[in-house]
């Protein structure tokens, strides 16, 4: 990793949650991307999967994520 970037107050909203971060680490996905053949636009953690409900439709090829409230 050449360059990793620190962000201060960011908000995450993602599939209906939201989650204030007082601090991130941000870093280029690009060369990983390039050696999967697959776009990887970024990572999410447990502290966020945790609140998620997660829903693979095989006949329709996608992924669903829900937030449990």
């Amino acid at each position: 990793m050449k360059e990793v970037g620190r962000a201060s107050q960011v908000t995450l909203v993602f599939a209906g949650f939201k989650q204030e971060n007082p601090d991130l680490l941000a870093m280029s996905l690009e060369k990983l991307s390039d050696s999967t053949g697959v776009a990887i636009a970024g990572v999410l953690g447990m502290p966020v999967l945790w609140h998620m409900k997660l829903t693979v439709d095989y006949r329709d090829g996608s992924v669903r994520f829900e937030y449990r409230r």
